[in-house]
């Protein structure tokens, strides 16, 4: 087609045919590039819905009118820019008691601490957004409670609390075996959830492991509970238990007279749950009724890793299917990886690691093998494991934290957070920090852009090699995930951080003999 006679044809139509093409369509043609470029500059509403789609966000009731357009598109640009350049527009600092369990989830921070009576209070600290709230406190009151929880949990979409505390129900052996209490309450009144049919979940453990550590984890109508045991030579042992919390039903368990050495555990869906196993280094795929669908092998080290944690934000709303898969985001692994020490007496060299992939590469490996669920797999099936080579170098990431760092095993931290497709890496050597920005459809041509007084997002493409080293890596790892770096101004104030999709939580320094534990909160 002639340029005269594009150039002749009313803009309605290119808004139609922009809606039907795909990028690489678009691509073939400079002449139409240009072209659509001068169409899109020219209209607000389409210049909003391709920041809809680099956001990985979408309209749920049609395109607004043309003024509320305009003011959204300014948002979101604005936005992004804070976040490229880390210039917030909102601070407060709040506190929590540091010898209590604590929580963030949906904007909020749930801590426990004591009244003046000595009655168990659940502090729910609704954080500022970037909209006209600027934050709340409020404390309910859990009376009742004999001991203080020993870890908690929320989800403010169902108004549900979740706490475990050591129940007062002796059991046939005292001495060798003792009960934990999973209560189910509200979040607003800290009263009986109205939707669960027990007011709470009940749970044996052994009197020697009482006082090793617990996670709550909640997906939808799902609860899970790992209950991980240090064991000889540095590998936990754990128990994982899964409830439909609403109805009280116990739909699976995996620990004794089978233990398995996981570490930690992460939803991606209602569906799907991602466990760390480090003495084989590997992330296995199970369905949350616990049925196994794949093993992800990680590089080959030469010792096992250690104290293997991960994290990805669900979807609880979304069950994957052949048609549809639930939006994208990432899954961030951290581990520590010990190496001889020069000597008996030094601690050995701790090098921390993290390879960061996205979730669509599980469901994408899950659909290559047949294991999308729902999917019925005999319990006799073969173990289907794939290799680091087959997946890893072109779908993962890797970090080199803290190299040949020497670290007291007392006094290790492994700091991660991740939200959608972000995730905050914290350096030791020196105290830095950076935001990493999987959807890098964000930055695109944003590079050199941006605010005099702040850095923009640089944009990385470029491969992480690990070497070979004695003791070490037995082979090259090469790692080629893209994304953009973001560095965290004044990072060195902070031993940690949170975030979700518009703020950034951190974690100050602890002072010593204070009860409490600062966090400054950044609305972007």
């Amino acid at each position: 087609m002639l340029p005269d006679v594009l150039q002749s044809l009313p803009v309605e139509i290119f808004v139609k045919i922009f809606e039907l093409l795909d990028g690489r369509d678009i691509s073939r043609c400079s002449l139409v590039c240009k072209f659509f470029s001068g169409v899109v500059k020219g209209s607000a509403e389409l210049q909003y819905r391709i920041q809809l789609t680099i956001e990985g966000v979408a309209e749920t009731e049609g395109m607004p009118t043309h003024s509320v357009v305009a003011e959204r598109l300014e948002t979101l640009l604005a936005r992004r820019h804070g976040w490229n350049t880390m210039k917030w527009m909102k601070k407060i600092t709040i506190t929590y008691k540091a010898d209590m369990p604590w929580y963030f989830s949906d904007g909020i921070l749930l801590s426990m601490r004591r009244s003046s009576s000595h009655q168990l209070v659940a502090v729910i600290d609704q954080l500022p957004t970037r909209g006209s709230e600027d934050g709340s406190r409020t404390c309910i009151e859990l009376p009742g409670l004999t001991s203080a929880p020993k870890v908690i949990a929320h989800d403010a979409t169902q108004d549900l609390l979740v706490f475990v505390t050591r129940s007062d129900k002796l059991a046939d052996d005292p001495a060798e075996w003792f009960y934990i209490d999973i209560h189910l309450r509200s979040l607003s009144t800290g009263a009986t959830h109205p939707s669960a049919q027990l007011p709470r979940l009940e749970c044996k453990r052994k009197t020697l492991h009482e006082h090793h550590g617990y996670q709550l984890g909640i997906c939808g109508d799902v609860l899970v509970l790992l209950c991980r045991d240090p064991g000889y030579g540095g590998i936990t042992i754990s128990a994982l238990r899964g409830w439909h919390w609403k109805t009280g039903d116990c739909f699976g368990h995996i620990g004794p007279p089978n233990p398995q050495p996981f570490c930690d555990f992460a939803f991606l869906t209602p569906d799907i749950l991602l466990l760390s196993n480090p003495a084989g280094g590997q992330i296995k795929v199970l369905t949350t009724d616990f049925v196994h669908l794949l093993t992800l092998q990680l590089p080959s080290w030469g010792v096992p890793p250690e104290g293997m944690s991960i994290s990805c934000s669900a979807v609880a709303d979304s069950r994957i299917s052949a048609d549809a898969l639930p939006n994208d985001r990432i899954v961030s692994v951290m581990f520590d990886q010990a190496f001889h020490a020069v000597s008996f007496f030094e601690p050995p060299d701790i090098y921390r690691m993290e390879i960061t992939f996205r979730a669509q590469t599980v469901f994408q490996l899950l659909a290559v093998h047949g294991r999308r669920p729902p999917v019925d797999i005999p319990a006799a099936t073969h173990v289907i494991v794939v290799s680091w080579d087959e997946w890893g170098p072109d779908a993962c990431r890797m970090f080199v934290l803290a190299s040949d760092m020497r670290v007291d095993y007392n006094s290790r931290r492994m700091q991660q957070a991740t939200h959608g497709m972000r995730s905050v890496r914290t350096f030791h050597v020196p105290d830095r920090a950076q935001v990493l920005d999987f959807n890098v459809t964000r930055h695109m041509g944003t590079l050199g852009a941006g605010d005099p007084d702040a850095n923009p997002a640089a944009l990385i493409t470029k491969p992480t090699i690990l070497e070979p080293v004695d003791d070490g890596y037995q082979c090259e790892v090469v790692t080629k995930l893209p994304y953009a770096a973001i560095d965290i101004p004044n990072s060195e104030a902070y031993c940690g951080y949170l975030l979700d999709e518009q703020r950034l939580l951190g974690i100050k320094h602890r002072v010593e003999d204070r009860p409490d534990q600062e966090i400054d909160v950044f609305v972007f």
